[in-house]
């Protein structure tokens, strides 16, 4: 089939567009114990990546209505340094397709070699 280029972009776009409706919440990326906590009403403090700073900036000024503080916004890097208060604020925040992964803020204890 010979299709226009602007067609055929077209049909590229809704095809991006449903893959990522059907991964558009990855739950996943979180780990199961941080849900728990979250459920318990117990606030995380979470560190989230970016694909990119500029997609990083669109999404934290969208965080301000949400259920969300914002502990550390790291200027030049596509992490932010998040406190989350309601699963359904985490929720939301998984829902961008930008958010590559999610860390817990686990302080680690360094022993000395022997």
């Amino acid at each position: 089939m010979n299709m226009s280029p602007l067609a055929r972009i077209m049909s590229m776009l809704i095809i991006c567009l449903a893959a990522s409706c059907v991964s558009a919440i990855d739950v996943g990326k979180v780990p199961q114990s941080i849900w728990t906590r979250l459920a318990r009403g117990e606030s995380q403090v979470l560190i989230v990546e970016f694909e990119s700073i500029a997609s990083k900036t669109v999404a934290v000024d969208k965080l301000f209505a949400k259920n969300v503080e914002i502990l550390k916004d790291y200027e030049a890097l596509p992490l932010v340094y998040l406190r989350f208060h309601a699963p359904s604020a985490l929720k939301d925040l998984l829902g961008n397709p930008t958010v590559v992964n999610v860390y817990e803020n686990q302080h680690e204890k360094l022993l000395p070699a022997k």
